[in-house]
């Protein structure tokens, strides 16, 4: 079976490219042959620019200000072109929503895959018209189409209700939220799946050949987010206390901030996704306030602490650590983190495991009916 699947494959975001990666992965596993739709609008190369002209002078100022590290973000963004063009099976570039009829039989099945390419709240979607949408909803084709893992983000009724007739045209829906397969089975009155995130769907020893180990050899402990100056720049009076405590550097992959490097606070910023496996991999303690932070935290059974402060994306974390029965590792302070408290993996995995039978049995009945 020939299986097209579209998502943000192409965003300059280690979450965002590894479940993509994932989900071909499973798709090939699951008996298909499968293609990354290369749909790549200006809209979102426009937000993964380095100093962004578009979004108001307020966002261009933070940007340049970041000037110390262009360099090192050039080479993050080309890492990641290297990687998706390696490892994702990558169709023929398509920029524009009108010229996705080119690929409307190509393929046995269309699926539109994770992250939030049903929201106009993404920061790829969010300032475009709405029919930059349009190929993730797959309204270019008549050939069966199924969704996984995909997610709504923050769209309310009004919302949902400009892409109801799209939505409707899906032999199978999931998402990877509960409380979105709560909202859609309430608002399409047909049953919605809850799944697991893609990259939860591989093991460990999935992604051990793509990871670049750090060229140091020293104990550090990882911090990885991908909020702004304001929220960085409290977070790392507690994390620089948090290393004196430990007395071990702190590696810092911060995307939108930039702070200079200082003997116990190392900027990573050019880590590329094999770099950022590896960083992961190899760090005594993960401080994260990002969903793939703590998933991939968990595939390596790293200690980690996830950071929710209220943000409107800290549901999606907390909804997975409290199904993994790992609610102790949510924190709403760096301060509270402690790297002496370990976490019963054995018990996780069981859980986990439970998770990734119903998700792969609802990927494979949606394939095959």
């Amino acid at each position: 079976m020939n299986a097209g699947l579209i998502t943000y494959h192409a965003a300059y975001n280690y979450g965002s490219v590894l479940q993509a990666f994932a989900t071909q992965v499973m798709l090939e596993r699951l008996g298909c042959k499968c293609h990354v739709i290369n749909y790549r609008f200006k809209g979102q190369k426009d937000f993964y620019t380095i100093v962004r002209t578009k979004y108001g002078l307020k966002i261009f100022l933070l940007d340049a200000i970041q000037f110390p590290a262009f360099k090192d973000k050039r080479i993050r963004q080309n890492k990641f072109e290297s990687f998706i063009g390696k490892n994702l099976n990558l169709t023929e570039l398509i920029d524009d929503p009108d010229n996705m009829e080119q690929i409307a039989n190509l393929f046995d099945i269309y699926i539109s895959g994770g992250d939030q390419i049903w929201s106009k709240y993404s920061s790829e979607l969010y300032h475009e018209d709405w029919r930059w949408m349009n190929p993730y909803l797959l309204v270019f084709t008549n050939k069966k189409k199924i969704s996984y893992a995909t997610s709504i983000g923050s769209m309310n009724r009004d919302d949902l209700f400009r892409i109801k007739s799209a939505l409707c045209k899906y032999s199978h829906i999931a998402v990877r939220e509960n409380s979105a397969a709560e909202t859609l089975s309430n608002f399409l009155s047909r049953k919605i799946n809850y799944v697991l995130d893609p990259t939860l769907l591989l093991d460990a020893h999935d992604y051990n050949s793509l990871i670049e180990l750090p060229r140091y050899n020293e104990k550090f402990i990882l911090y990885y987010t991908l909020r702004g100056f304001k929220e960085v720049s409290r977070q790392r009076k507690d994390l620089l206390k948090l290393s004196v405590k430990y007395q071990m550097p702190i590696y810092a992959i911060t995307p939108f901030c930039y702070f200079l490097n200082s003997k116990n606070y190392i900027n990573v910023i050019s880590a590329g996704i094999e770099e950022f496996l590896g960083y992961i991999k190899s760090s005594q303690l993960v401080i994260t306030d990002s969903f793939h932070g703590s998933a991939f935290s968990i595939i390596f059974q790293k200690k980690f602490y996830s950071i929710c402060k209220g943000w409107d994306t800290d549901y999606r974390k907390s909804e997975l650590l409290n199904c993994l029965g790992l609610n102790n590792r949510i924190s709403n302070s760096i301060s509270d983190c402690d790297i002496v408290l370990d976490i019963d993996y054995c018990e996780v995995e069981q859980k986990l495991n439970e998770l990734k039978k119903e998700s792969l049995k609802y990927l494979n009945n949606a394939l095959e009916s």
